[in-house]
């Protein structure tokens, strides 16, 4: 009898030891330091009803109904929609008073503070994404709770954490005020300088886009902005910053569908990156197949947003599960068909699969936590962010590479066109030139042989037989003055087709011929200056340059009413000069610039790519030509 009760008693003293013991490690013991890890203090149940009061929360802790959490910085419970209750107990064994923060990351839609004194579980804060962001203790990104805990005391606090149908992520941060708030300061320095970057990419690629007019640099805009404002969303900036003063727009800042966004547009640059099409792609349908699915998922969010629809938890487990499943379709779209133009040979493939490597593990990274597959955080701030930091620049420096690339194949494709045009241009004069001689033999042998003969019929008629009609002889007479006049003109129009003697004498003797006949029998005495090698001047050049200077003696014959008048044409290195002068009455600018003559002038000087200057006054005309050759 004295062995059972001596059994019993060390059988009780054991269980009351270990009821002890473990207290004491549920136990937070606050010191000197700057930062503590809080979670694996804490105890938790699951509250499937979701209505769980505090009162009956602490008859389950007290009967030792709870779990212990498997983290150590995060719980993180995937996709679920239980409410869930924490219990810790925080005992400050300084000398002195404590104040604390307990820092919860803000992706929490209701967070209930309760605190134990003496039997008494009395609320201290109630807040939460579902409340307004003046309710939060203090104003930060983050849920910040103040712990203020006396020298040698002890407390034991409750906390209710609920989401109405999200994944359950919570990171808890337990820091002195102090450090905290100092660890934040730091985090937001470290958050502008990525900010800078992914803005100043913006405004570059929206440079690129109105210079080149290729929408990859645009929707790469886009997609830069859309995960810009999802990092700030996931680190709570855009909620602090935005909802504080705007919170009328809470609904557009549903992290779901910028989430799903990010992935859509990330998809559509990787094809326009990579060119991938149907006839050279085979993930390419697959590709637009999710992007659709993407979208749906998208207006499925913003229309529950805006509505403030509730779904059922079934309709929301599928509705998460499409969302997963889409995504990480995505990610394996992405890789694939960026790996398929690698294996196809394309090296801005390659640069691209090295860029969005580190965006797809950091991303995955951030979507393995949330979901509760992984509770790792790869780098600071986290990888998502690094990640797609670094893809960022490597693509930035890939489109700076592609925008040099493509303005110099477009410099080219301008030089091969204005070759092209040039080409076609002297094509097309040397066939009207071709047309013009043909036309001028034509006039000359034919036409000017016919009228020769008629000519010389009309001259040959006997004399006898209009010696004694007066009126037949008058009619002959005049119809041979009106042959002589017609073979003229054609010999006029044939010299003006096509020089005689140009071909064989060149653009200076000919000009030189040209300028004598007007000396011979003109009231303007001309003055041809010719400087230079005329050798340097292509055949068409030289054609088109008689054309020129023939109109412009033309117009002097015609208007100018001048005695004196002066040509020079001047054969440079590098370009060619036509100066023209007369003394006479100056051009008329309402009507003469208008005229027939000038304009074809104009249209030769074009042709030639030369510029025609004219200066006209009552003292008479100058007019400068220069042509580079």
């Amino acid at each position: 009898m004295k062995t059972l009760k001596l059994f019993l008693f060390l059988s009780v003293s054991l269980f009351a030891q270990q009821q002890l013991l473990a207290q004491k490690a549920d136990t937070m013991f606050i010191t000197d330091k700057n930062s503590y890890k809080i979670l694996p203090h804490m105890a938790y149940i699951e509250d499937t009803s979701r209505v769980m009061p505090v009162g009956k929360a602490v008859t389950l802790f007290n009967s030792g109904k709870f779990k212990k959490p498997d983290a150590i910085t995060t719980f993180n419970a995937g996709i679920t929609f239980s409410a869930f209750w924490f219990k810790v107990i925080i005992k400050n064994t300084d000398k002195r008073a404590r104040l604390l923060f307990l820092g919860i990351h803000e992706h929490v839609d209701t967070l209930w503070l309760y605190k134990q004194t003496g039997n008494k579980v009395l609320p201290e804060v109630f807040t939460g994404f579902n409340y307004p962001y003046t309710s939060r203790p203090i104003p930060n990104r983050n849920f910040l709770f103040k712990i203020a805990i006396p020298a040698d005391s002890t407390f034991t606090y409750y906390l209710r954490a609920r989401n109405d149908a999200n994944y359950m992520y919570m990171p808890f941060g337990f820091k002195n005020a102090d450090n905290y708030m100092a660890s934040e300061t730091g985090r937001y320095q470290l958050l502008a300088v990525y900010t800078g970057i992914f803005l100043f990419v913006i405004v570059f690629s929206l440079f690129l886009y109105f210079s080149l007019k290729d929408k990859l640099h645009l929707w790469y805009a886009f997609y830069v902005f859309a995960t810009l404002v999802y990092l700030m969303m996931e680190d709570g900036i855009t909620y602090e910053f935005v909802l504080k003063n705007f919170p009328g727009f809470r609904w557009a800042l549903n992290e779901e569908y910028w989430w799903y966004g990010c992935m859509l547009l990330w998809l559509y640059v990787m094809q326009l990156f990579t060119n991938q099409k149907r006839d050279n792609s085979k993930f390419y349908l697959l590709t637009k197949l999710v992007m659709i699915l993407l979208g749906c998922r998208i207006f499925a969010e913003i229309l529950i947003a805006i509505f403030a629809i509730k779904l059922n938890n079934t309709l929301s487990t599928i509705l998460f599960n499409e969302g997963d499943i889409v995504f990480c379709a995505g990610c394996i779209l992405l890789l694939a068909g960026v790996i398929e133009k690698v294996i196809q040979g394309s090296k801005q493939a390659v640069v691209y699969l090295i860029a969005i490597s580190f965006g797809v593990i950091g991303t995955l990274n951030i979507y393995f936590n949330y979901i509760g597959l992984t509770n790792i955080n790869l780098v600071e701030p986290n990888g998502m962010v690094v990640g797609l930091t670094i893809e960022i620049i490597i693509l930035s420096f890939a489109l700076t590479a592609r925008y040099s690339l493509f303005r110099k194949e477009k410099e080219q494709l301008l030089i091969e066109l204005n070759n092209q045009q040039q080409q076609l241009t002297e094509k097309i004069v040397s066939t009207q030139e071709q047309e013009r001689r043909r036309l001028a033999e034509d006039l000359h042998d034919d036409v000017g042989a016919t009228l020769g003969a008629l000519q010389l019929h009309i001259s040959n008629l006997p004399d006898e037989q209009m010696a004694d009609n007066i009126y037949l002889k008058n009619y002959f007479a005049k119809a041979l003055s009106l042959v002589l006049k017609v073979t003229s003109d054609v010999r006029s129009i044939s010299h003006d087709l096509l020089p005689q003697d140009f071909i064989d004498s060149g653009l200076f003797e000919t000009l030189q011929n040209r300028i004598n006949d007007l000396n011979a029998g003109g009231n303007t005495q001309f003055e041809f200056v010719k400087e230079g090698d005329e050798k340097k001047i292509s055949p068409i050049y030289a054609i088109t340059l008689y054309r020129i200077i023939n109109e412009l003696l033309n117009n002097i014959v015609k208007h100018a009413e001048a005695s004196e008048a002066t040509v020079q044409l001047s054969v440079l290195d590098d370009s060619l000069q036509i100066i023209t002068y007369d003394n006479g009455i100056g051009m008329d600018h309402t009507t003469n610039k208008k005229g027939i003559g000038l304009q074809n002038i104009q249209s030769r000087v074009n042709f030639l790519k030369g510029d025609l200057i004219t200066d006209s006054g009552k003292n008479g005309t100058t007019h400068i030509i220069n042509i580079p050759i």
